[in-house]
């Protein structure tokens, strides 16, 4: 072997050993952000079980009625508001799953 070659050959053997440690702290990283997101993602569930219970709709709705006509039309639109947001947050969640 030239000494060319046994540069190279350390040289490979160098970035082999960063490229696995590289691996190893990408690893790492992922499972403390899936970790964190885990508690994201049961929140979400939890919203989507309340959006798609009509009893629980209806029984929000006559609250808000009992409020009064003023009330019940700001507590509406702030509803109306979450409810769209709560979506796109379900349908971006739904789409990043592979």
């Amino acid at each position: 072997m030239t000494p060319r070659e046994q540069e190279l050959a350390l040289r490979r053997a160098a970035l082999l050993e960063r490229s696995a440690r590289l691996r190893t702290d990408i690893a790492h990283t992922t499972e403390a952000i899936g970790s964190r997101l885990s508690g994201v993602g049961r929140i979400v569930s939890a919203v989507q079980v309340v959006t798609r219970a009509p009893v629980l709709l209806a029984g929000s709705a006559l609250l808000v009625l009992m409020a009064g006509p003023a009330k019940a039309l700001q507590l509406a639109s702030r509803a109306l508001v979450v409810l769209g947001l709560l979506r796109r947050i379900i349908s971006l969640r739904d789409a990043s799953r592979p």
